[in-house]
């Protein structure tokens, strides 16, 4: 049996537009377009996981009390939108500065719309090391 292809990928920023810092987690609105097709994605067979570092500033990194207390709100935007995952992971690192995430096999949502599973195969193919 083949073992499905996995999609990480972030809540905040690529499912919805923003954080809930200022609106809220259950009042920020998706992104329509991202999470209909990760719908496809999830409908074509695809293991889907979700990441998020929300709560993560608010209960200073302890991933007890950021599942205990923080899952909730997240749990039911998923579902009021449907967005389809297979697990959903809390606890990404926070940094209060901005953070870029540097990673040979990362794209942004754009990327996500614009290119065919075989194109995002071909893009997030694991890359040479870099050489001195």
């Amino acid at each position: 049996m083949t073992k499905p292809l996995t999609l990480l990928v972030n809540i905040d920023h690529t499912l919805c537009a923003t954080d809930g810092e200022t609106k809220g987690y259950l009042d920020v609105a998706p992104q329509p377009r991202v999470v209909e097709q990760l719908r496809r994605y999830h409908e074509a067979g695809y293991h889907i996981i979700l990441f998020t570092s929300r709560q993560m500033s608010t209960y200073a990194g302890n991933l007890g009390k950021v599942s205990r207390y923080g899952a909730g709100a997240t749990t039911k935007w998923l579902t009021r939108h449907r967005v389809p995952y297979d697990e959903l992971l809390f606890g990404r690192p926070w940094m209060a500065r901005q953070v870029s995430d540097i990673d040979g096999r990362t794209l942004g949502p754009d990327d996500f719309l614009r290119h065919s599973p075989a194109e995002l195969a071909a893009l997030t193919r694991p890359e040479q090391p870099v050489s001195s």
